[in-house]
């Protein structure tokens, strides 16, 4: 069900988003219909997103955060802080020197992409139809490019930022140089002003030596639960999922056991 919901978030067109949603609900049935009730479109959808997602629907970013302070949380409240300074500090030096260290205009994950879609429509057959608008008629479909809005009817370009496969073909065709037509989120220029600014470290030697023990702030007396303190990120209803894997024993076919524990006869042919 999660791949199917993914395949709806990630649906470049109404049209589309229409069919993966008819077989979410087909599905799901009910409770599909209940869970997306009073949910607006746009707020999980790329097809009716107002601007632009860059290829992207998820937390990822926030869910690495929360694995790298994970085994922080435990700590008192200003040496967490302290470590996530510490933390972030590292981080963005790194990233910093990376960047310095790419010598292409695209960021590498970028740059092999633009070589893959270049390769995939060699054979298509470009058309033209005004000075920046383009037929790219392919195996199966034609599409419709408009070089100067920067669009294609695949819409892909419009939501990523990032020329598609089609988009590429007609930039190639008319000796055009396809990194001007990328937007400067995926060029390297960009990540490195991202990470451009350093986290100064500090000294605290011209601060007096206090003993946090006695003078720190200590954290409210509060009684201790029972039973281990649990750690782990509290899922949402949607990650939770709502059928168990059923085990199929590879010695005669059956579901409910595995092959350790089976006990059928197996007869000869």
């Amino acid at each position: 069900m999660m791949n199917l919901l993914a395949n709806c978030a990630y649906a470049c067109t109404p049209s589309e988003f229409d069919d993966c949603m008819a077989e979410f609900m087909d599905n799901g049935q009910g409770h599909v219909k209940n869970f997306l009730y009073d949910l607006p479109k746009e707020n999980y959808a790329i097809a009716y997103f107002p601007g632009k997602r860059w290829g992207s629907m998820s937390n990822a970013l926030s869910e690495s955060f929360n694995a790298m302070v994970s085994n922080s949380r435990c700590m008192p409240l200003m040496d967490l802080l302290e470590d996530i300074r510490v933390r972030l500090m590292v981080s963005m030096a790194e990233k910093r020197i990376c960047g310095e260290n790419i010598h292409t205009i695209l960021c590498p994950k970028k740059e092999n992409e633009m070589k893959l879609l270049l390769k995939e429509g060699m054979h298509w057959r470009i058309s033209r139809s005004d000075e920046d608008v383009f037929e790219v008629r392919t195996e199966w479909n034609r599409f419709v490019v408009c070089l100067d809005d920067r669009t294609c009817s695949c819409v892909q370009w419009q939501h990523n930022g990032f020329p598609c496969s089609h988009a590429l073909q007609v930039l190639q065709h008319d000796s055009r140089d396809v990194y001007e037509y990328v937007d400067d989120y995926w060029k390297v220029s960009f990540y490195r002003q991202t990470y451009q600014f350093v986290m100064h470290p500090f000294s605290d030697l011209d601060k007096p030596n206090v003993n946090t023990l006695i003078n720190g702030v200590r954290p409210p007396i509060t009684k201790i639960p029972s039973g281990r303190p649990k750690k782990s990120r509290i899922k949402s209803a949607g990650e939770i999922s709502g059928t168990k894997k059923t085990v199929t024993c590879s010695r005669c076919g059956c579901s409910g056991h595995n092959k350790v524990s089976c006990k059928v006869v197996i007869q000869d042919g």
